[in-house]
């Protein structure tokens, strides 16, 4: 039986690593170009009949995550594109849980954020690849966090992102879901 901290967070928290080496950014690009395919697994093992099924009491449903997934990559899209043009520029946050509320992400087929997925990761990891040195130490800062980010971070979080909320799917997958 799973404890409540295990189906909140499976993997753990996020943890931030500075100054990584070429080898440690490329193995989170990796985890980041590869999201789509894992992501797209663990939706056919759920199949239909466990889309509505949550990984954790008061959690969001597999439909809702995957969902959610997919708006959050594309903030992060946007804010690897603002700190790369803009000098540590404030992002805008948003209420993920608000977000996940809504009709299009707590009842709407997944279809339509699997392959909007492909495309959104495709697109980040290329431009991830394609920094420089020096861009990774760019940052944004996040207001509801009162915290400045770098490029680096934003590698991390959303690499570990991705697996977190995967872990999550795969709790309900492997038939402890609630």
């Amino acid at each position: 039986m799973l404890t409540t901290a295990q189906r909140q967070y499976p993997i753990g928290k996020v943890t931030y690593t500075a100054g990584m080496t070429t080898e440690q950014r490329e193995a989170l690009v990796s985890s980041v170009s590869t999201l789509p395919d894992r992501l797209s697994e663990v939706a056919a093992a759920l199949g239909d009949d466990r889309l509505d099924q949550s990984y954790r009491e008061g959690g969001w449903t597999a439909r809702q995550v995957i969902h959610h997934l997919t708006e959050s990559h594309m903030h992060a899209y946007a804010r690897l594109k603002f700190a790369l043009t803009e000098d540590n520029p404030v992002i805008k946050p948003y209420d993920e849980g608000a977000w996940t509320m809504r009709a299009d992400a707590a009842e709407a087929p997944i279809g339509p954020s699997l392959l909007l997925m492909q495309g959104l990761q495709a697109r980040l990891s290329e431009v991830f690849r394609s920094l420089r040195e020096p861009e990774w130490a760019r940052t944004y800062m996040h207001p509801q966090y009162n915290r400045t980010f770098t490029l680096e971070d934003l590698l991390t979080l959303y690499a570990w992102h991705g697996d977190h909320h995967l872990a999550h799917l795969n709790i309900i997958a492997d038939g402890h879901g609630l």
